[in-house]
């Protein structure tokens, strides 16, 4: 079955009754499953062969699909280093970047996350084909009025992905969501606020959140489209009250947190959110405190404009 909910617009944003998008299958030998193609119908789902992901994005922008694709990776064998090589190429290119990305998976779910030995893992729009699995009446629907809704607000990116709770982790993360980033052209001049932030609330996200247990995972999901980009960090730990922080810094004592954290034995620093609060136009933590968002706007846009949902 799939995932419930694709992303935040799956429900708001009925398909239209005009052209539907193309349906890829991508597979190293397997043809399109039976199951898939029955729910398909009358829809078509072209083969791509899954060896060579530059071969078929070099392809993709030299023709374009003028409705878009939506694109099913074929995880029948938990071949969990093919999707992520995929997934990895596919969400650094400007035709495939902000695309609906379907696994196929018996299980029904993803390999398990090594965090030992992988920095961080991609996570596809959602997991179909487990064992049982005819396709609900509306799951397609749904996925195409997420890419229809994507298309229109003409989205640049939109990246999930889990990070290990490490130092390491953060520094090979960030480097990879910035040259996601790089595929928003308005964000050149602020790549390094961005660049900040990644690292002030990822780096909060290990060692308060998760408190830097390696096993803990750090969720953080990237999508931007022409009027505003979002950057949102979710832990693994019981949360904060964001107003209740005597050991961070105050925009109106910005020192006064200093002895407090002395007391307390911890080391120098607590300027992390205020710093990153100056970087970005808006910041916001979800209720109970695990979870951060904050957006970074187009200077271009005009204020009033409706941000990105």
């Amino acid at each position: 079955m799939f995932v419930e909910k694709p992303d935040d617009y799956s429900l708001a944003c009925p398909p239209d009754n005009g052209p539907r998008p193309d349906w890829v299958w991508f597979s190293q030998s397997k043809p399109v499953p039976q199951r898939l193609a029955s729910a398909l119908k009358p829809r078509l789902c072209r083969i791509v062969s899954a060896a060579n992901p530059a071969e078929y994005l070099l392809h993709a922008r030299q023709n374009p699909t003028p409705h878009g694709e939506i694109l099913v990776i074929d995880g029948s064998e938990g071949q969990a280093d093919m999707i992520q090589l995929w997934l990895r190429h596919l969400r650094r290119d400007e035709r495939t970047s902000a695309a609906p990305i379907l696994v196929w998976s018996h299980s029904g779910r993803m390999t398990e996350f090594d965090t030992q030995q992988e920095f961080f893992r991609l996570s596809p729009d959602g997991i179909i084909g487990r064992r049982g699995w005819k396709g609900s009446p509306d799951w397609i629907d749904r996925v195409e009025s997420v890419l229809n809704f994507r298309m229109k607000r003409q989205f640049h990116i939109d990246v999930h992905l889990d990070m290990a709770s490490r130092a390491e982790a953060l520094e090979r993360t960030a480097a990879w969501i910035l040259g996601c980033a790089d595929l928003v052209p308005w964000m050149k001049s602020r790549r390094s606020k961005l660049r900040q932030a990644i690292f002030e609330l990822g780096q909060n996200a290990i060692e308060w959140g998760n408190n830097a247990d390696p096993a803990k995972l750090v969720h953080i999901r990237l999508r931007s489209d022409e009027r505003c980009l979002h950057l949102s960090v979710t832990d693994q730990g019981k949360g904060f009250n964001p107003q209740h922080l005597p050991h961070a810094a105050a925009e109106e004592d910005p020192i006064r947190h200093l002895e407090v954290r002395e007391q307390l034995g911890l080391r120098e620093g607590g300027f992390g959110l205020l710093i990153t609060r100056g970087l970005v136009d808006r910041m916001a933590y979800n209720a109970t405190g695990n979870a951060v968002r904050v957006t970074l706007r187009h200077n271009d846009i005009a204020e009033g404009q409706p941000p990105l949902a």
